[in-house]
C-alpha cells in the first residue's frame, strides 16, 4: 500500500488546544498524530466497510488521531485533564476507568486501557450515544494495542508542552477572578480533546442561532445572542462524566489544596430571567425576580462595567446570576427595557419557563415514568417498510430517553425489566451492569 501523504496540519493539531500561536512541542506532537492516523485508515481500511458502525470519514480519522495524541501530550505534559478524570473516576467508583479491569494500571502514566475508552469514549460522542458500542469491542482493543506501540515507542523522549501545562497554572488574583477561572473551565469542558464534542454541540446551537436570526431579520443582535448562549453553555452544562459542571472539572484538575477548588466545586449554574431593580448599599445591590419575586442581593464587585440605566425605576432588565463563594454576582450580558405593556406580555409568555428558574429539575412520578418504560418496550408501530425493533433496540431507547430519570432506570434495570440492555465484555463480563452508575451519567444528562 503506497504511503500517505501528510494529513494532520497545524490548524487540525491547534483545535484541540487552548493557546494562541504555537508551542516548541506542536511540531512534535503533529507528527505523532500523523503516525496515528496511518494506523487508523490502514485498520479502518481493512476491518470496516462504508456502511460499517466503525466507519469514520477522512476528517473523523484526523480528529481521532489529534485526540489520541492529545491524551498522550497531556499525560508527558502533566497538563493533569486525563488525571483528573481518572482521579474522580476513582474515588467514586475505586477505579481508575470504567470497563476495564486495570490489574496492571499504572497511574499518571500512558495505559493501553486508557487509549482503548478514549476510542470508545469518540465513537460513543461522534454517534450522540445512538448506538451502545461496547468497550472491549475487538477493533478498539486491535486499535489501542498498535497506538500504544507509538506512545511506547515515543513515551522516555516525547517532551512536554509547557504552554499547556502553564495554562491550568493561576496567579493568586486570578484564583479568586471568577472571569479568569471561566476562561480555563469553559475551554476544558468543550474545547479539550476530553470534552469536545460538548463544543460541537455548542457550535450547533450557535448555528441555529444564525439560521433563526436570519429568517426573523434579528442579524444586528447576533453578536450579544451568540455571547449570552456561550455564557449560558459554560455555566449549565452538564458533562458527560459524573454529570460534573465545567467548574467542577477544573476544580478536580486543579486538586482539592488549591484555593480556588472549594469554589469551583460550589459555584452554581446560571439563573436567567428577567429582574427590576429594587435598591442598594455599599456591598450589595438588590434585585427583584419580577415572576416569582424572589429577591437576590448581588454583589457591587460585580457589577463594575455595567451600565447604571439597569438600576432606572422605569426600566426592567434581562440577566443573569451565578452564586460564587456564597455570594450573587450578575454574569454575562445585560439587555435593559423600558417598561411597558409590550413588556409585560412578553414575561407573561415566559411565565412557566420563569417560574422554574430558581428550581432544580425533578424527575417525573415514578408510576408515569413505569408507563412511558412499558411504551418504549413495547412499542411495535412500524412505518411501511421497516423492520421490527429488537429488545436490545428498544432497550438503549429506552436509556436515551430523557423522561426516564437514573435512580428509575437503574431500579427498572436491575429489576430485570428492561432484558434487552446488555453489551458483554471477555469472559461473560457484564460492563454495562457493572458500571450502571457510570453509563446512565454518561448518557443522562
Amino acid at each position: 500500500m503506497a504511503k500517505k501523504k501528510q494529513q494532520i496540519y497545524s490548524k487540525d493539531w491547534m483545535a484541540l488546544h487552548p493557546y494562541q500561536g504555537s508551542a516548541r512541542t506542536d511540531f512534535y506532537y503533529t507528527t505523532i498524530a500523523n503516525n496515528i492516523y496511518a494506523i487508523l485508515d490502514n485498520l479502518l481500511e481493512n476491518e470496516v466497510s462504508d456502511e460499517d458502525y466503525f466507519y469514520l470519514t477522512e476528517e473523523e480519522k484526523k480528529q481521532l488521531a489529534c485526540t489520541l495524541t492529545s491524551y498522550f501530550e497531556d499525560i508527558i505534559s502533566e497538563a493533569g485533564i486525563f488525571r483528573a478524570f481518572t482521579r474522580e473516576h476513582n474515588r467514586i467508583y475505586h477505579s481508575p476507568l470504567p470497563f476495564f479491569t486495570c490489574k496492571e494500571y499504572i497511574d499518571d502514566e500512558i495505559n493501553k486501557e486508557d487509549v482503548q475508552f478514549l476510542i470508545w469514549h469518540y465513537f460513543m460522542q461522534l454517534n450522540r450515544d445512538q448506538i451502545p458500542y461496547s468497550p472491549e469491542n475487538p477493533l478498539f482493543a486491535l486499535t489501542a494495542e498498535k497506538i500504544m506501540e507509538i506512545f511506547e515507542e515515543e513515551y522516555e523522549s516525547a517532551p512536554e508542552n509547557e504552554k499547556l501545562r502553564e495554562f491550568f497554572v493561576l496567579t493568586e488574583k486570578e484564583q479568586t477572578n471568577l472571569y479568569s477561572l471561566q476562561a480555563r473551565f469553559a475551554w476544558l469542558a468543550t474545547e479539550s480533546y476530553l470534552f469536545q464534542f460538548n463544543g460541537r454541540q455548542m457550535q450547533e446551537e450557535v448555528n441555529n442561532l444564525v439560521e433563526t436570526a436570519k429568517e426573523d431579520g434579528t442579524e444586528e443582535y447576533l453578536p450579544d445572542m451568540v455571547n449570552v448562549l456561550c455564557n449560558d453553555f459554560a455555566y449549565n452544562l452538564t458533562t458527560e462524566f459524573m454529570k460534573h459542571s465545567p467548574a467542577q472539572w477544573l476544580a478536580i484538575l486543579l486538586g482539592k489544596d488549591h484555593p480556588a477548588y472549594d469554589a469551583l466545586m460550589n459555584l452554581s449554574h446560571k439563573y436567567s430571567g428577567y429582574f427590576d431593580f429594587v435598591d442598594e448599599d455599599k456591598e450589595n445591590a438588590r434585585f427583584r425576580h419580577i415572576t416569582t419575586g424572589k429577591i437576590i442581593e448581588v454583589s457591587q464587585k460585580s457589577l463594575k462595567g455595567f451600565p447604571a440605566d439597569m438600576k432606572r425605576d422605569d426600566a426592567s432588565l434581562y440577566a443573569g446570576f451565578v452564586r460564587w463563594q456564597n455570594e450573587w454576582w450578575i454574569m454575562g450580558l445585560v439587555n435593559t427595557y423600558p417598561k411597558s405593556d409590550a413588556l409585560t406580555e412578553e414575561i407573561d409568555k415566559r411565565a412557566e419557563e420563569e417560574f422554574l428558574i430558581f428550581e432544580e429539575k425533578k424527575d417525573l412520578p415514578e408510576n408515569e415514568q413505569e408507563v412511558i418504560l412499558k411504551d418504549i418496550l413495547d412499542d411495535t408501530i412500524l412505518e411501511e417498510g421497516e423492520e421490527p425493533l429488537t429488545p436490545e433496540e428498544t432497550a438503549w431507547i429506552a436509556v436515551l430517553s430523557n423522561e426516564l430519570g437514573i435512580p428509575f432506570m437503574k431500579k427498572a434495570i436491575q429489576e430485570g425489566k428492561v432484558p434487552g440492555l446488555s453489551f458483554d465484555g471477555e469472559n461473560g463480563d457484564k460492563l454495562l451492569h457493572n458500571n450502571l452508575d457510570f453509563i446512565l451519567c454518561y448518557i443522562k444528562r
